[in-house]
């Protein structure tokens, strides 16, 4: 089993996921959170938007403890505000220290 097909949503399954979304007429947003990351993008003219949730990232050095640096990315959320005519995301930074440590 590869690593996409052990994952109901892994890569494997992406291409099945991308049809059905296109099948529908009114998809107006696609929401991930946790994704170490915020974006917005369209892919197939369907509006899709990762939310960071809260990140770490490293650079490691496998040397003493004191050569480590991490810092924090923002805790967000996202509120998705949508009608008939405009789908509107609102991203919102609750934790936003980045702090190095």
């Amino acid at each position: 089993m590869s690593w996409g097909e052990e994952r109901p949503l892994g890569p494997a399954r992406a291409q099945g996921i991308i049809d059905l979304l296109t099948t529908h007429r009114d998809v107006r947003q696609v929401l991930s959170g946790h994704i170490h990351l915020t974006s917005t993008a369209f892919h197939r003219g369907v509006p899709f938007t990762t939310i960071a949730g809260n990140s770490t990232t490293t650079a490691e050095d496998f040397g003493r403890a004191e050569n480590k640096v991490r810092r924090t990315g923002p805790a967000q959320m996202a509120i998705v505000l949508s009608d008939a005519e405009q789908t509107t995301v609102h991203f919102d930074n609750y934790v936003d220290a980045n702090p190095a440590f």
